[in-house]
């Protein structure tokens, strides 16, 4: 290698350390920019809910310990009633538990019956 290509390297690497180190606050401000930039999770939970309720005639000799066993041994009398009454209905937000006798605010989803007759309920 001849003296001139060895200035020339030289030459070129102190051009190189010098374009680096000149640029350095960039790359530092560039860097802050970076570092300093958090990305933030927006997430929403937006919970709507749909009641309904039929009204079904059960045999007076059933007493108040009995209903919530009668009314799971015939379903046939109600679901239906309940399902097509569900598609009617429109959505509200919240979780419904505003009103009626609604206890399991843990479950998405709560049947239950109350007789008036006999000052009881339960769920089913």
């Amino acid at each position: 290698m001849d003296r001139g290509s060895e200035r020339f390297r030289r030459r070129r690497v102190a051009w190189c350390i010098e374009r680096f180190v000149s640029s350095l606050p960039t790359i530092a401000i560039l860097l802050e920019f970076k570092l300093n930039n958090m990305k933030v999770t927006i997430s929403v939970r937006q919970v709507y809910f749909k009641t309904t309720a039929v009204d079904i005639d059960i045999p007076n000799d059933i007493s108040a310990d009995d209903i919530g066993t009668y009314l799971n041994d015939n379903a046939e009398l109600y679901s239906d009633s309940i399902f097509r009454g569900l598609e009617e209905e429109d959505y509200e937000e919240g979780i419904g538990m505003d009103s009626g006798h609604w206890t399991d605010e843990d479950m998405d989803s709560e049947w239950r019956y109350d007789c008036k007759s006999l000052n009881t309920g339960g769920h089913v």
